[in-house]
């Protein structure tokens, strides 16, 4: 489970945008893990909030968006007490669920790397940076790929804070 913040930004006819967000996700990291090197799949899931931040004086309503990532990740686990993790996600979507673009769905790549500090008995306490870039966008039946003619793929940062439940077997 994670507590995430971060922005992203693109440039529209000439005119740099950015938006703040703030949410939570929750998912799975699972595979093999050897005496230190570790690796397999991970999935998350949850929801995040943006505000138009830049131009100044620009308004915007706040729009709302339930979010998936899939991927893979590879880690190390050699120092005592202390996870290092780096993942790819191929398959990151936003789905607007509120406002006049309710129903339109960003897809992305991205990456993250991590660590995670084990020292707590049944309870890891995670960091994270998630850098992405946002594809296209699918609204009506309509599919734009990024970057166009007018503006540029939207490109996106977070940092993810959070606490999780190792188990291996």
């Amino acid at each position: 489970a994670n507590y995430r913040f971060g922005n992203y930004k693109s440039t529209i006819t000439g005119i740099e945008y950015e938006w703040d967000t703030s949410g939570h996700n929750y998912g799975a990291r699972v595979g093999y893990k050897t005496l230190v090197v570790m690796g397999g799949l991970t999935y998350t899931m949850g929801s995040i909030e943006d505000e138009l931040t830049k131009p100044s004086g620009a308004t915007s309503a706040k729009d709302k968006y339930d979010t998936t990532d899939l991927g893979v990740w590879a880690g190390f686990s050699g120092v005592p007490m202390f996870n290092f993790w780096a993942s790819y996600l191929f398959d990151i979507e936003w789905k607007d669920t509120n406002g006049t673009d309710k129903g339109t769905v960003y897809s992305s790549t991205g990456y993250t790397v991590g660590v995670g500090f084990t020292g707590l008995p049944f309870v890891a306490i995670n960091l994270e940076y998630k850098k992405y870039e946002i594809d296209e966008v699918k609204s009506d039946g309509i599919t734009i790929k990024y970057p166009t003619a007018t503006t540029t793929a939207p490109e996106g940062k977070e940092i993810l804070l959070g606490v999780s439940l190792p188990f291996d077997f």
